[in-house]
């Protein structure tokens, strides 16, 4: 939410350090979701590495909440597998900022 910062990047990182106020912003404008820089795993690995490591991201933030808001920077949501085209708005605005 707004006043913590929201719930993990690198402004809720400052929130947390003491750095930034959320009182002394003003939101102007939300955006859907923005996805998190993504896990990803070789095609080549075993069918059986790519299940541990999805069951191990899952389950993180109950194993141990504290590395999971390390991992997480913030008390996210979790992760989920997503494809290419949820990352499409951050490529097309990556290319106009290009030009």
């Amino acid at each position: 939410n707004w006043e913590d910062g929201y719930n993990s990047g690198a402004l809720r990182k400052a929130v947390d350090a003491g750095l930034v106020d959320m009182n002394d912003l003003v939101q102007i404008w939300k955006s859907k979701p923005i996805p998190e820089g993504p896990v990803v795993l070789r095609k080549t690995l075993p069918a059986s590495v790519k299940v541990k490591m999805a069951t191990l991201l899952a389950s993180l933030p109950s194993i141990d909440p504290d590395c999971a808001y390390g991992v997480l920077q913030g008390e996210a949501k979790g992760f989920m597998p997503i494809g290419h085209d949820a990352y499409e708005v951050i490529i097309e605005a990556r290319k106009l900022k290009a030009k």
